[in-house]
């Protein structure tokens, strides 16, 4: 299955899905580290339908720790391995341009042969790659006698600076294999593989120079060396039928050159070039002839060939890299604070597939900006001080009762002791719990103030049906024959420092 845009591999954000070869699926992805560091690379990620068979994942670790240790210009570098909840998968150097295949199928459709200065410079770099490759040793020394198997025009990389580079050894073998392929079970190309790698009799590097001047002869002509209706007939053909000269096909080539594509194609090991070196020497000297492009030439030449591929490819990866730049300009325009950025972990996305939506590299939510310490230590402040005055004002009120009040008669003290039914209470004063006094009737009294005296009745102004609820930090002054309590000042407002945090905008990288 191949997964969306935006899915997270690891420390990788799949952008495309590049190519899909028998064993795994390439992407172009970018490396995502610390201090906004961005790397493209290239992501090739195991089938998940042949993950649970051992002998090829095997056969995959097998592929990155070989392509690891090889540090060559010509050969793709292997930069990352992971097997754990996303899948099994490795990063590579992203390579801009086309592949051997891709320029080949161009040239064909536009009627255009690869010049024949290109085809060698791309072929002695491919000899030079795989030259490094078979020299590599381990740690102590030893030689690890690896051979690609897989020599054929998907994985030869032609870039864009005019550089072709090897790549993929998913087939490749070494001495340190921890498990060996099924017996009798031919893997790579048939179409570009060595005689002696069919008959499952040994064989060496020397198999990847059969393979490698199959490329060259095709690439020189234009035509397919090796093709049947079916394997039984490529079989036939790679085995037993005459191998045609490149001079049969064009007569402008030189002598020279078709002596040494020759002897890379002879069927007996012995008879071929001994390693990689020798044969891109061989090639180096017969070109002379025709003339060998420099990295200049092979560049304009991919440039061209393969403009549209190459174009596309590139307004994609501008166009997510861009789309990333405006969400982050949108949070930082629109939010109240910074952006908080999204943790790796929280973020990754363990292969959503193609259907669900991918999170946006920035956490686009916004949180309150917090209170400075100032600005709570002024609050509290200022809390506590309208408490002292509520606290204050109602000692007040208490003391004036108990030695100021004019005596009462009894009805009038019934009527004030008595609380009131809940028809008689309006609806707009209507007390609660922790509502502040606004009546001294309604402070309980001591057996001093509640004891009527003959003579004298408070003068108690009627509260309106209609008046406002005082404020839960205000005492209201209360009408008597003589003032008892004044309103005291509201305590000073202070400002809130905490902004309204816009909505958070919800972005679709695959809207894009």
């Amino acid at each position: 299955m191949i997964i969306g845009p935006g899915t997270r591999l690891g420390r990788y954000e799949i952008i495309t899905h590049l190519a899909s070869g028998g064993m795994a699926t390439v992407y172009v992805a970018r490396a995502i580290g610390a201090a906004g560091f961005q790397r493209l690379v290239a992501i090739k990620r195991l089938h998940a339908h042949i993950a649970g068979d051992a002998q090829f994942v095997e056969m995959f670790l097998d592929e990155a720790r070989l392509a690891a240790r090889i540090r060559h210009p010509n050969v793709v570098p292997t930069l990352d391995l992971d097997n754990g909840d996303d899948g099994l998968y490795l990063a590579m150097e992203f390579v801009e341009g086309d592949s051997l295949l891709g320029l080949l199928k161009n040239s064909a459709k536009r009627g255009e042969p690869i010049p024949a200065s290109i085809a060698l410079r791309i072929m002695i770099d491919t000899l030079h790659g795989l030259d490094a490759a078979h020299d590599l040793k381990d740690d102590r020394g030893q030689p690890l006698n690896p051979v690609h198997r897989d020599v054929s025009p998907h994985n030869i990389l032609v870039g864009t600076d005019g550089v072709a580079r090897i790549t993929d050894f998913g087939v490749a073998r070494a001495e340190e294999r921890v498990t060996s392929t099924r017996d009798g079970q031919i893997k790579g190309k048939l179409s570009y593989m060595a005689p002696e790698t069919t008959t499952g009799e040994g064989f060496d590097r020397r198999a990847d120079l059969f393979s490698a001047a199959i490329v060259l002869w095709e690439t020189l002509t234009s035509r397919r060396l090796f093709k049947g209706a079916n394997d039984l007939e490529v079989l036939r053909q790679l085995s037993l039928a005459p191998i045609p000269h490149i001079r049969d096909i064009d007569p402008t080539l030189p002598r020279s050159l078709d002596a040494v594509v020759a002897k890379g194609l002879q069927r007996d090991p012995a008879a071929r070039y001994a390693t990689a070196a020798e044969f891109a020497d061989e090639l180096e000297s017969a070109g002379e002839a025709v003339g060998i492009a420099g990295p200049r030439a092979v560049s304009a030449f991919v440039k061209t060939m393969s403009a549209e591929r190459i174009d596309e490819l590139a307004a994609t990866v501008r166009a997510w890299t861009e789309g990333e730049g405006k969400r982050r300009l949108v949070v930082i325009e629109g939010a109240a604070a910074p952006a908080v950025e999204a943790d790796a972990q929280d973020t990754a996305i363990r292969d959503t597939g193609p259907n669900r939506s991918a999170p946006a590299l920035t956490n686009t939510s916004v949180v309150p900006a917090p209170q400075p310490r100032s600005a709570r230590r002024a609050m509290v402040i200022a809390v506590v001080a309208a408490g002292l005055v509520v606290l204050g004002a109602l000692i007040a009120s208490v003391t004036l009762s108990v030695v100021g009040p004019a005596p009462q008669s009894a009805a009038a003290t019934i009527a004030a002791t008595t609380p009131p039914t809940p028809a008689a209470i309006a609806p707009s004063v209507a007390p609660t719990v922790d509502a502040p006094v606004t009546n001294i009737s309604d402070l309980p009294r001591s057996d001093t103030a509640t004891r009527p005296v003959v003579g004298r009745t408070p003068r108690v102004a009627p509260m309106p049906s209609e008046a406002p609820i005082a404020p839960s930090n205000t005492v209201t002054a209360i009408a008597t024959s003589t003032p008892i309590a004044t309103t005291p000042p509201p305590p000073p407002t202070v400002p809130s420092t905490t902004k309204p945090a816009p909505s958070s905008t919800s972005f679709n990288p695959e809207a894009m």
